[in-house]
């Protein structure tokens, strides 16, 4: 079975991809690299906001590389090819994954894709999203329900992709283990190396079967929360009450809930 991986590799998702090339020979990865397009809810709030987002974004990227050990792509053989955000979903990008002849694409941390990209795989495309859907869709769903103190809802999810935003069939949610003193961090990479333990099942399962599973469908819309939602107000809230003591999670075992 070929599978195509379109991932920036940013550090917990390269837990995702490196457990994924572990386990299937046949894989190749695309990287979408430069800069990403600021969507228009990002574009709409200046100053202080937008501001404190690429700060905020930066130490925390530094925090998971410390904290991240291993994992390097490298060690085995496969395929990666570089293209550039603004381009993946142009003609020649399109006509490159179709000459890759995909059974199966995967998306985790990847630029919205076009409809004829997304028809291209000859079984179907899933998605990786730090979220529990449908109450937790959009960006930084783990920080939200860490910050709400809505910690039954701190997981990640494998589901299908359709043309709504983290919509489609759920496959499997992994929900990490959790300790008092975790923190945004931890919680990213406990999250990270527990779904890709499950992804890996998911995929080892439309490999027998060579179709995608029934999955759990959402029955609600629930709240898609955009990039320009973690303000610095939000961002600074987070570090108060996590300060303070104020954001201990209940502590519990971790767990895979499939819908395979």
């Amino acid at each position: 079975m070929k599978i195509l991986i379109i991932s920036e590799c940013t550090p917990r998702e390269r837990i995702i991809v490196y457990e994924v090339l572990n386990n299937f020979r046949d894989v190749s990865v695309i990287a979408p690299s430069g800069k990403v397009s600021v969507s228009n809810d990002v574009k709409s709030k200046k100053g202080k906001a937008s501001f404190s987002q690429r700060i905020f974004k930066k130490l925390h990227q530094n925090a998971l590389n410390k904290k991240i050990k291993g994992y390097n792509l490298d060690e085995i053989p496969h395929e990666t090819i570089l293209v550039p955000f603004s381009q993946l979903n142009n003609p020649e990008s399109i006509q490159l994954i179709q000459n890759l002849k995909p059974d199966i694409l995967l998306t985790c941390r990847a630029p919205m894709l076009s409809k004829d990209l997304l028809s291209i795989p000859k079984i179907g495309a899933i998605n990786i999203h730090y979220g529990v859907p449908p109450k937790y869709r959009g960006n930084d769903t783990l920080f939200w329900a860490f910050l709400k103190k809505d910690f039954d809802f701190i997981g990640a999810s494998v589901h299908q992709i359709n043309t709504g935003v983290d919509r489609g069939d759920i496959y499997a949610v992994g929900y990490p283990s959790l300790q008092a003193k975790d923190d945004e961090v931890t919680i990213d990479i406990k999250t990270s190396l527990v779904i890709s333990r499950a992804v890996v099942e998911v995929l080892k399962r439309v490999k027998q079967e060579q179709q995608m599973p029934k999955g759990m469908k959402q029955e609600t819309l629930g709240k898609n929360y955009k990039k320009s939602d973690r303000s610095l107000s939000a961002n600074l809230s987070y570090q108060f009450k996590k300060n303070l003591g104020l954001l201990k999670p209940i502590p519990r075992e971790e767990r895979i809930e499939y819908f395979i």
